[in-house]
């Protein structure tokens, strides 16, 4: 909306814009102009200072910085986990989905499964969690 406001000053006020946005707008809406605008790092750096980060945020940006939200999302899941929010462990998994996402955009699938498993033996007398880690080592 913004573009199609600024017209054919966009090119010339993008930046300036941009910047006034991040400091008073909601950490979602400026993320989102991120993304539009293929700027990844910034939505990733909004998100995270805020506290704002979602796995359906971070699944939209992993492609794009796969080391960055692999850090971001494993941190995530680690700390549901080691805290044992049974609640939770859902959302700890989704996070560790996208961290399995990570280390498939860079090829690096023996590393996910060594974490995987690893995961699955320290966590195997958690319940609820431990079928959640299984499904995420057998999906594709």
């Amino acid at each position: 909306m913004l573009q199609r406001l600024a017209g054919e000053q966009w090119t010339q006020q993008r930046s300036q814009i941009l910047c006034r946005l991040q400091r008073s707008g909601r950490a979602e809406d400026v993320a989102e102009i991120y993304l539009y605008e293929g700027r990844y790092a910034e939505a990733l750096k909004v998100l995270c200072e805020d506290d704002a980060l979602t796995p359906d945020h971070a699944i939209r940006i992993v492609d794009h910085l796969p080391e960055k939200v692999r850090a971001e999302c494993f941190k995530r899941a680690e700390e549901i986990i080691r805290k044992a929010i049974l609640l939770l462990y859902p959302l700890a998994a989704e996070w560790l989905a996208v961290v399995k996402r990570s280390y498939q955009v860079q090829g690096k699938r023996q590393e996910w499964d060594t974490l995987i498993q690893t995961l699955i033996k320290q966590n195997k007398r958690k319940p609820i969690l431990s079928p959640l880690l299984q499904r995420l080592a057998e999906e594709a």
